[in-house]
């Protein structure tokens, strides 16, 4: 359906990165929300990739979930979806998801690794990975207030343009440059 609502992950389909609780959470979810969707960009290796694909059969979400493999430009898919939703078990900075700030698209996260830095300002929430039932009911809690929703999206956007244009790193680099002659 053409309101139904719209998850997104843009991720290599690596173990590691955290897919397989994705769907996990996408199954909980099709319980309550059964238009749900699940947008996944990026490709792997064959074995990973056969994998995410056995579960998405073996948990019935099929019909749900899109494998749009690499992609040059995610723009148009950050633009379609609802919300970000990565669930890595360690991320060591996490481009993706500022890429879906600057789209205005509110996070569903791990917590630990880099997302406490990158979500300081607002912009999503962290949960705990390993509780799929619990993240599918932050989800649906976030996808009835649209209004939460919105107001995370900006909150995003405006600490990308604070902290990660490319304005605030030159500035960044300039001041550990200037405190490094300094010494």
């Amino acid at each position: 359906p053409i309101d139904a609502p719209v998850l997104i992950t843009v991720s290599a389909l690596q173990g590691r990165k955290g897919i397989d609780r994705v769907l996990d959470v996408i199954g909980h979810l099709k319980k309550t929300v059964p238009d749900i969707r699940y947008i996944l960009c990026g490709d792997g290796n064959a074995k990973d990739r056969e994998a995410f694909h056995a579960k998405v059969a073996s948990l019935g979400i099929g019909p749900n979930v899109l494998f749009m493999g690499n992609q040059k430009d995610v723009s148009g898919f950050y633009n379609a979806a609802d919300l970000f939703v990565f669930l890595p078990e360690f991320e060591g900075f996490g481009i993706v998801a500022l890429e879906a700030m600057a789209s205005r698209l509110p996070l569903v996260v791990s917590h630990g690794s880099a997302f406490p830095e990158i979500l300081a300002d607002g912009g999503g929430i962290m949960v705990d990975p390993n509780a799929p039932a619990a993240v599918a009911e932050s989800i649906e809690s976030l996808l009835r207030d649209r209004e939460r929703m919105a107001r995370m999206g900006a909150e995003g956007r405006a600490a990308v343009e604070k902290k990660y244009s490319w304005d605030a790193v030159a500035l960044q680099l300039a001041a550990i440059f200037e405190n490094q002659i300094r010494k």
